[in-house]
């Protein structure tokens, strides 16, 4: 049975604040949040599942909080909620090299935080590709 590897990246729990901007509140929700900026399938190429963590048949949901400046650059990231330290690291690495694009607060770009979670998930295919087509042929 061939193994395939699935990450997901759940979009919709992405959230964004602005930070201390010298506003009365250090932090203010920013519309839009950072995305990034070749879109998630961009981030999601930049995944790699650890061959220790597939192997151990390691899986689960890694929250990572990325600082993300003016510019877009991802400044700073930490996980916020880990599965296990190989895959804690490979969605750290993953968001660090990713592009977004900044927070806006009141029209203008302004230094954010959001956070990006990331699912490893191992799932098991019962085919390969390539024999369901050899299959057809006979």
């Amino acid at each position: 049975m061939k193994r395939m590897i699935a990450l997901v990246f759940l979009v919709t729990a992405m959230t964004a604040l602005a930070v201390g901007q010298g506003q009365k509140d250090s932090t203010a929700r920013v519309e839009p949040i950072p995305m990034p900026i070749h879109g998630m399938s961009d981030l999601m190429k930049r995944v790699v599942y650890p061959e220790m963590a597939v192997k151990g048949n390691i899986q689960g949901t890694v929250y990572v909080k990325a600082s993300v400046d003016e510019k877009g650059n991802v400044v700073a990231a930490k996980v916020l909620k880990g599965a296990h330290p190989l895959l804690d690291s490979a969605a750290v690495k993953a968001v660090r090299e990713t592009p977004f694009s900044p927070g806006i607060h009141e029209g203008k770009p302004v230094k954010s935080e959001v956070t990006v979670p990331i699912k490893f998930s191992l799932q098991a295919s019962e085919k390969s590709p390539q024999k369901s087509q050899e299959a057809g042929k006979k």
